[in-house]
């Protein structure tokens, strides 16, 4: 079935001669192309790098419907009280006293958010995606480094503003946006007993289609653990947007099950992801998912094969060095 399409911004400046959206070049704050480069939190110079594992090399067979796939929130569910599993902690080091987890675990809730704050996180999206967005199927807006998606490269959303004399985000969107990362850290300290979270990089909105791939920017379905690939993260949460089975097909969220988390050893992500279980997220509009960042929970999202996803996924750290502060939007 093809999902069908909301038109979720009206457009302005529809009619009007195009934006100039410049690529900034390397000495005055480009993003380099993708690589398997060592990650280098809160530089905007490195967010192609940090959101490597989101876009990586190869297509992908695995069946949401397989064998030992089970999906555990069907989008059609409403769950007003939390969905919560424990799972084995993987490797956590260095230990913070009272923010490290010592339990791990996974947590899902609906109808957190009202359908007014959702459509203010999607506005800000297509605000952010003015310049063009992405060539091929993801398009990434990072707030705290003004990166976003322009074609096949990636520019500075605050340098362009300026230069265009633009004025792209308003004092609403901040104060959405602050108001769902702190119900996101504030549910999380709750839920897992901790204190003393911090803002990490990266945390980004992004929009997905069915565009085919033009750059090894644009795959993103390969399984990865975020505590591996970003080092800081210790704490994943993301909102959905809007709705799986709806809105679009594919881009359910896969929990890898393996059996190998063994605590203070690290561990590879698979490239087979058909050989495990699977527990498996339709995505929801409003629908707060979070889960701890080690090898317990390696994850990855299903290829979207019509309409479009729209979600935000917003990282914590026990790291205060590794700290960003709030988006000014600006």
């Amino acid at each position: 079935m093809a999902a069908k399409q909301r038109n979720n911004v009206s457009n302005k400046d529809k009619g009007k001669a195009p934006v100039k959206a410049p690529v900034v070049d390397a000495k005055s704050g480009a993003l380099p192309s993708l690589g398997y480069l060592a990650l280098i939190a809160a530089d905007p110079l490195q967010i192609k790098v940090h959101l490597n594992v989101y876009f990586d090399v190869q297509n992908s067979s695995y069946d949401v419907a397989g064998p030992g796939h089970t999906i555990v929130a069907y989008q059609s569910e409403v769950f007003d009280e939390p969905l919560t599993t424990e799972v084995t902690c993987g490797d956590y080091k260095p230990v913070v006293s009272g923010c490290t987890p010592t339990k791990c675990g996974r947590f899902l809730k609906d109808n957190v958010f009202n359908a007014t704050v959702i459509q203010t996180m999607i506005n800000i999206i297509e605000k952010g995606m003015v310049f063009g967005g992405g060539a091929g199927g993801p398009s990434i807006l990072d707030l705290a480094s003004g990166a976003v998606s322009h074609g096949e490269q990636f520019i500075s959303i605050f340098q362009a503003a300026k230069q265009n004399k633009q004025e792209i985000f308003n004092q609403k969107d901040r104060e959405t946006f602050l108001h769902v990362k702190n119900t996101l850290k504030d549910t999380i300290e709750d839920h897992f007993g901790t204190k003393n979270l911090y803002l990490t990089a990266p945390t980004f909105f992004s929009r997905i289609t069915d565009k085919p791939a033009k750059t090894a920017n644009d795959i993103y379905w390969m399984p990865h653990i975020d505590r591996r690939t970003y080092g800081s993260f210790v704490y994943t949460s993301l909102v959905y947007l809007n709705d799986q089975g709806v809105d679009y097909e594919g881009g359910e969220f896969l929990f890898i099950e393996r059996d190998d988390v063994t605590p203070g050893q690290q561990r590879t992500p698979t490239d087979s992801p058909d050989k495990y279980s699977q527990s498996i997220v339709q995505p929801r509009a409003g629908r707060m998912s979070f889960f701890t960042s080690g090898d317990e929970n390696e994850h990855t999202v299903k290829m979207v094969t019509s309409g479009t996803r729209y979600a935000v996924t917003i990282s914590f750290t026990c790291d205060e060095a590794s700290a960003i502060p709030d988006p000014t939007f600006e």
